[in-house]
């Protein structure tokens, strides 16, 4: 299958190349646009590397604050013509007042390890995992997008999910985001992570079944900053909100600093390891909160025993016959997930506004592939969904915004990439793209 996505990918984004490259999103002028059919001018790099920033024009470099979902479907952001009517999502629809709503924004992959491959390097995950497989990894020779932005002066954090198809748990590898250009990092090293369960009793209980998890873990979380390098939470605090928690106090440190930040936002929403979001969310859509892993049950012997809890509450019956909830409730879970979701995208960016950022600061928002139709999300008026090649596994919702440079309230209806997001920002920070980068600026 991954053979084809490939395939499907680079026909997607040549069109890509000749529409960013002949009609820009910005309303300001620029350098020479290329004619239709021919290849933009590049400026000579040296051994492929991103080179001292240009000229700015006296303009500051705008800070990036990357914020990506996981599985948000394509008609699930109220902002967009096609969105369902069951969905309200203002946080999201105010970040599309702002900036430019995607209509045709492509990833590289349905499934999140390639595809974070592709819009974090700039190139095909498969010009070095050439078998298309589910982990592509991160290579040595491969620049990571936070590597060209510290280069060029940048503050670099990432906070949240980092998934390159590595080992869970693992930290000693070039997957690790202190060893590919991020200055600190908190997080998970993994598919997902349980929603709620992070604290040191649980981290006691389950932690030696980590190697044998295929998807996801439980307990301890990953920081950079502290003795260890591990922090717990407490199993009442939702990772989503505690994501945002620190990507908040990220920004409200950096008010004070000149220098530009790369602050890269991984959430695990709306991702359905389980639809676990606050109660008061719940009971709005009338469904019954659901019960947590229990620890007693992973024991010698039976190492999928977490596995076994969450598919059976992530897939709908009676399409799976272990499943225990119905697709009609799976869609009411997913919405409660959503404007869980929503209101901390709302809490983000009332503290860029607040910590006086939001009029330097370009604001990205896409998901990572397509929205997963089994746990609840809707892609209409796309066929197929997550882990598919047709667009609704590969067309996702996209925002950018970054206000004095880009229009606000603008649709743009033309194909783009992911792909384009590093020569994009890298354009933004006054800095020359390589040659071997696959997509082109869109300012």
């Amino acid at each position: 299958m991954f053979r084809l996505i490939f395939a499907l990918t680079l026909t997607v984004h040549a069109e890509t190349t000749l529409i960013s490259s002949d009609l820009s999103l910005s309303d300001t002028g620029g350098g020479k646009r290329a004619a239709a059919g021919e290849a933009p001018e590049r400026a000579p790099t040296a051994g492929g590397t991103a080179q001292v920033p240009r000229e700015m024009g006296g303009r500051p470099q705008p800070n990036v604050l990357l914020i990506v979902g996981d599985d948000h479907g394509f008609a699930d952001i109220s902002a967009y013509p096609n969105a369902r009517p069951d969905i309200s999502t203002p946080s999201f629809d105010r970040l599309a007042t702002d900036g430019i709503l995607f209509t045709q924004a492509y990833v590289t992959s349905p499934v999140c390890s390639p595809s974070r491959c592709g819009y974090l390097t700039g190139r095909y995950q498969n010009e070095w995992d050439r078998a298309g497989g589910w982990a592509p990894r991160l290579p040595a020779k491969v620049k990571h997008i936070a590597e060209y932005l510290q280069d060029a002066g940048y503050a670099t954090a990432m906070i949240g999910k980092n998934d390159f198809g590595q080992p869970v748990g693992s930290i000693d590898n070039r997957d690790h985001p202190i060893n590919h250009g991020f200055e600190r990092f908190f997080g998970f090293n993994a598919h997902a992570h349980d929603f709620w369960l992070s604290s040191q009793t649980i981290t006691d209980t389950v932690q030696p079944a980590w190697p044998t998890e295929a998807s996801a873990h439980l307990g301890k979380y990953i920081n950079s900053e502290v003795p260890g390098g591990f922090e717990t939470a407490p199993d009442s605090k939702w990772q989503t909100e505690l994501f945002t928690d620190r990507a908040i106090q990220y920004l409200e440190g950096r008010k004070s600093k000149s220098q530009p930040f790369f602050l890269y936002l991984s959430h695990a929403s709306v991702h359905a390891l389980i639809h676990q979001v606050p109660k008061s969310y719940l009971d709005a859509e009338g469904v019954p909160e659901l019960p947590l892993y229990d620890p007693s049950t992973n024991l010698p012997g039976n190492p999928s025993s977490y596995n076994q809890y969450y598919y059976s509450y992530s897939r709908p019956s009676p399409q799976d016959p272990k499943g225990v909830i119905s697709d009609a409730d799976m869609r009411k879970y997913y919405r409660a997930h959503l404007r869980a979701y929503d209101d901390q995208m709302g809490r983000l960016l009332d503290a860029l506004e607040n910590a006086g950022l939001a009029d330097n600061t370009i604001v990205i928002y896409f998901s990572d592939n397509g929205g997963e139709a089994l746990t609840g999300a809707n892609n209409h008026p796309l066929s197929g969904s997550k882990y598919t090649t047709f667009e609704g596994g590969l067309r996702v919702p996209m925002i950018i915004s970054w206000p004095g440079r880009l229009p606000s309230g603008k649709t743009y209806e033309h194909v783009s990439s992911t792909l384009d997001i590093v020569p994009t920002l890298l354009d933004a920070a006054g800095v020359e793209s390589p040659a071997m980068l696959r997509g082109h600026s869109m300012i």
